[in-house]
């Protein structure tokens, strides 16, 4: 999800998977890996003790207990400047309204699920559906670590090129109806991530 709402905001970057170290050094934006929430350095990661929750921002209306993923840290930042892009014809006030929706409704379960926080349950169907894009034991049992990047790596790729057009369509309409909008999108990611799992 963060990284299709990235391509929505900017549909020629380039965005890659990796760890390695000099690679990270170099890159100019870095998101759900580096071990650093650093605005201004264009670090948006949440994997190290102390990452930012509710209580590090106390005025994004966050839910007290929901600690930030990458995309709640990128929709934080970014949102704003997503919703003008699609929905600029709105006020800024109905804006700031969708924008704060969008965080409790689709974001802060993105969120609770990445940090091992969520229930099962019908606001958790998007991270539940986009987990099942992850290779299965049984399709990594055999594989050597380059085939098992390439897959993951390839399985991005093409869910992020759909992740940024749902994105797309769910920014541009939600302004006209937020819960008709909201289950488009839900009903998206279904359909993408069946015909991905068929496609095995």
């Amino acid at each position: 999800m963060a990284a299709g709402l990235l391509l929505a905001l900017k549909p020629d970057l380039q965005i890659e998977r990796t760890r390695d170290d000099a690679r990270l050094a170099s890159a100019k934006f870095l998101f759900d890996v580096g071990s650093a929430y650093e605005p201004r350095q264009l670090h948006f990661d949440h994997h190290f003790v102390g990452s930012p929750s509710r209580s590090f921002c106390e005025t994004s209306g966050r839910t007290a207990g929901i600690p930030y993923s990458s995309i709640g840290l990128l929709w934080l930042h970014f949102g704003r400047v997503a919703l003008e892009m699609y929905a600029g014809h709105l006020g800024a006030r109905k804006r700031d309204h969708l924008h704060s929706w969008i965080d409790t409704w689709l974001i802060q379960p993105l969120d609770s699920i990445d940090n091992g926080r969520g229930r099962q349950g019908d606001e958790h169907v998007i991270s539940y559906h986009l987990a099942s894009l992850n290779n299965t034991w049984e399709e990594a049992d055999g594989m050597d670590a380059a085939a098992y990047n390439e897959s993951q790596d390839k399985r991005f790729r093409d869910a992020s090129g759909w992740l940024a057009k749902a994105w797309t369509t769910f920014l541009s309409a939600v302004g006209l109806d937020m819960r008709k909008a909201f289950s488009g999108l839900q009903a998206e990611v279904r359909t993408h991530t069946a015909a991905a799992y068929e496609a095995r």
